[in-house]
């Protein structure tokens, strides 16, 4: 199941979990895409304003996403649900399209992108569906230190 989640929305994230519970009965991966942390604490008890301010500049956000994914990771082991992450590069999508529609500006990046081109979501979709295999239940991030 794919869905659009903007985890800093709580609407966005009770809509994602009544879908899937309605769907599916339970959760069993979390895959993040895409991501500050003002708050100390179990992060499932993170306030609504610290959200905000977690998922804000998008390049911050990226790598923060990561640190995310690697404790939900831990605090959801026990829940059986595994936690993973993509984190690609910039993908041609119409979130980005502000970069891309300009001619000039896209022959820019890409002159600085390793492989000299934009990705596609399409690009995305073996990754998902191999973290999101029942037969990789064992897959989970490392743990943090």
């Amino acid at each position: 199941m794919g869905t659009a989640c903007h985890v800093g929305k709580r609407e966005d994230r009770e809509m994602l979990v009544r879908e899937v519970m309605k769907r599916h009965g339970a959760i069993d991966i979390l895959v993040s895409n895409a991501a500050v942390n003002p708050f100390v604490g179990r992060t499932l008890d993170c306030p609504e304003d610290a959200w905000d301010k977690i998922f804000g500049p998008y390049s911050v956000s990226k790598t923060a996403l990561l640190g995310l994914t690697k404790v939900l990771a831990d605090e959801l082991a026990p829940a059986n649900i595994r936690v993973n992450c993509l984190a690609p590069g910039l993908m041609k999508t119409p979130f980005s399209s502000v970069l891309t529609s300009d001619d000039n500006l896209k022959q820019y990046i890409k002159r600085n992108i390793a492989q000299r081109r934009f990705g596609a979501p399409e690009d995305c979709a073996g990754a998902a569906s191999f973290l999101s295999a029942r037969r990789m239940q064992p897959t989970s991030p490392e743990r943090p230190s």
